[in-house]
């Protein structure tokens, strides 16, 4: 018991300093706490040792060494399958896959990463439910999406971005999912949709109160859209709902990229 609480103690610190960013700390901390954990458990394979090597491997990709964290993430699944089984559903083999995926991201590996989430996907439907409104769910949907769009599957991706629209809405989150599905609909030209999703995004703008710069492209797209349309009356209050938000804004909080957007806000004709 006592090699057991030194070892969950150096986990709690690795993720501590990992939150932080204090990146070589958070490293050489778990993998202390793994090397404590391997000497306990020998060669069981067990779930106190595949969250190590989880957390490990997140600390290891924030301190941009993708290629040494992979390594860890696929142990930690594989010590997880061989306690429940292949095919289970856990949180803790949850957390490894989308772990995992962002490293495929990384490494430029759109395939494998796809896989993981769709892995993720199933798993957190099962542990949820499908229909549930989780936010576990709502970033795996969002993730696949992602990357089916970046593979070019642009049914697959409007497929999953509405399905995390229908979440976010449920659990009434702030998060615009509306915006990358309005993409896609132009993508797949599809006007209409692209319409009713952007003027859901400025809804859940309005709604949550929110006068940022995001918030502010919301605006000027939709009034170019309604500019499109002909909709002149509805294209002029959404620029100038979005001027007085850019004239809001204090540059020096922006990036130097929001900051040129801001001027073509700011010069926007209404």
């Amino acid at each position: 018991m006592l090699f057991l609480g030194k070892v969950s103690c150096l986990n709690n610190a690795g993720n501590f300093f990992s939150r932080i960013y204090q990146t070589n700390k958070a490293v050489e901390t778990l993998k202390n706490a793994l090397e404590q954990a391997r000497k306990v458990f020998y060669t069981t394979p067990h779930i106190t040792v595949a969250s190590i090597l989880n957390n490990l491997g997140a600390a290891l990709k924030r301190a941009e060494k993708s290629n040494e964290s992979l390594p860890c993430f696929k142990e930690g699944k594989e010590i997880m399958d061989q306690i429940l089984g292949p095919n289970h559903a856990h949180p803790v083999t949850s957390d490894i896959l989308n772990d995992m995926g962002t490293i495929y991201q990384d490494l430029g590996l759109p395939t494998e990463a796809l896989q993981c989430y769709k892995d993720v996907y199933r798993m957190n439907s099962e542990i949820y439910g499908e229909d549930r409104a989780s936010d576990a769910i709502a970033t795996a949907c969002s993730n696949i999406a992602c990357d089916s769009e970046e593979l070019g599957d642009f049914v697959e991706a409007k497929k999953f971005y509405n399905k995390a629209v229908e979440i976010d809405k449920k659990n009434s989150s702030t998060k615009n999912t509306n915006l990358v599905s309005s993409s896609i609909c132009e993508v797949l030209e599809e006007p209409e949709e692209s319409l009713k999703h952007m003027e859901e995004a400025r809804e859940v703008a309005k709604n949550a109160g929110s006068k940022n710069f995001m918030v502010a492209i919301v605006l000027r797209d939709l009034g170019m859209k309604y500019d499109e349309m002909g909709r002149i009356e509805e294209c002029k209050r959404c620029f100038q709902e979005a001027k007085e938000i850019g004239e809001s804004l204090a540059q020096e909080d922006l990036s130097p990229a929001a900051v040129k957007q801001l001027e073509v806000l700011k010069n926007l004709e209404t």
